[in-house]
């Protein structure tokens, strides 16, 4: 067993070096190969950006966006998560959307890092705003409608930070 191990990290060893030495496209595949694992691991720490809660035909979708994110992106972001709720769950009669800012990145306006998240407000869709949704077949068409997606750009960007949202 031992020598086996040994024997396949010296291979692996022995692997890593001649590619570092086959110039800079086998440096740059190395680059690659060990930036992945870095990255999953990034990936994985990260926070959900949405959790949704159904229960007795009501759901609540709890939904994080990052102060750099573009204001169109999140209304889009927003529209297809109620899409996807309305369409997996049929007997849902409102969902509401719990916005939060998440403090990354943000500060105070003295230059201080923000304390806490900040909770932007609530989105709410009714029964028969739930049924329009179910009726498009795919979630991009419902999501990109020009009208709609305006109509909720208009509402996240005056709620609370919405502000800090690109335009």
């Amino acid at each position: 067993m031992k020598n086996s191990l040994k024997s396949t990290a010296v291979k692996v060893l022995n692997w890593h070096i001649n590619m570092y030495n086959t110039g800079l496209k086998g440096r740059l595949k190395l680059i690659g190969l060990w930036t992945l694992p870095f990255l999953m691991s990034g990936l994985i720490a990260v926070e959900p950006e949405r959790r949704v809660e159904v229960s007795s035909g009501q759901a609540v979708i709890h939904k994080r966006v990052q102060s750099w994110a573009a204001l169109d992106y999140v209304a889009m972001k927003v529209l297809n998560d109620v899409y996807e709720v309305a369409r997996s769950n049929p007997e849902v009669k409102q969902v509401r959307v719990s916005l939060t800012m998440s403090k990354a990145g943000l500060s105070d306006e003295y230059g201080n890092p923000a304390q806490e998240d900040i909770h932007m407000g609530d989105l709410t869709w009714d029964a028969e705003d739930l049924q329009e949704a179910r009726r498009y077949q795919d979630r991009s068409l419902y999501s990109v409608h020009e009208t709609r997606n305006a109509l909720y750009r208009h509402h996240i960007q005056g709620m609370r930070g919405g502000h800090l949202l690109k335009d």
